[in-house]
């Protein structure tokens, strides 16, 4: 008897335990529908929502929970996501030419290859992001946080970096020609083959500074 009861408890712990994972990444239907047929959703809940490859160009969707959202390849050129929850989300490969993304979340997101070219990020959080091989010329990344992201071989020429938190990460090979680096905190930051705000490149063991 003391054997099925507890059986019947650890059953009815699992299933509670699903039924929170499930309502954690389940998004609003009606917002889904609304984003794809008008492409406007501020604030909408779309979490863990499939948006690869859709075309969403100048959509706005400021304020938006994207947690763990699949964005992969999708077109959000010109997008409005000012302050929008993207933790986790999939951006592989995405088009954000010109979005605006000013204080968004996007810790642990995987923007790998995705093309943010003009794109408004000033206080933006990156922590952890993948930005491996991404294109970031001419961005606005002011005040933006970068602690631990992967830019390997980004494309950074003349983004504007002034007051960005760039510890820890791993700019190897990436492009920094006449970047703006103003008051940027470079701590523990890895260079190796980088080329500098100057056009040189960086020597192999440049950590925290472009080593000539």
């Amino acid at each position: 008897m003391v054997r099925k009861k507890a059986f019947i408890i650890s059953c009815t712990v699992i299933v509670a335990v699903a039924l929170v994972i499930a309502v954690s990444y389940a998004f609003e239907q009606g917002h889904l529908t609304r984003i794809l047929n008008l492409k406007r959703c501020p604030g909408c809940d779309l979490t863990g929502a499939q948006l690869s490859y859709r075309d969403l160009n100048k959509a706005e969707l400021q304020s938006a929970d994207m947690t763990s959202v699949n964005l992969s390849h999708a077109n959000l050129s010109g997008a409005k996501m000012t302050n929008a929850n993207l933790t986790r989300a999939n951006m592989l490969g995405a088009h954000l030419t010109n979005a605006n993304l000013t204080g968004a979340d996007l810790t642990d997101a995987d923007l790998t290859s995705a093309e943010l070219t003009g794109a408004q990020l000033a206080n933006t959080d990156f922590s952890r992001a993948k930005l491996f091989n991404t294109q970031l010329n001419t961005a606005n990344l002011t005040a933006s946080k970068l602690t631990g992201t992967n830019l390997t071989n980004a494309e950074l020429i003349a983004a504007n970096l002034t007051n960005a938190n760039l510890s820890g990460a791993s700019l190897i090979e990436a492009n920094l020609n006449h970047a703006n680096l103003t008051y940027a905190n470079l701590t523990g930051a890895k260079l190796d083959g980088a080329r500098w705000i100057d056009g040189r490149i960086c020597k192999e063991g440049s950590v925290g500074e472009c080593k000539m």
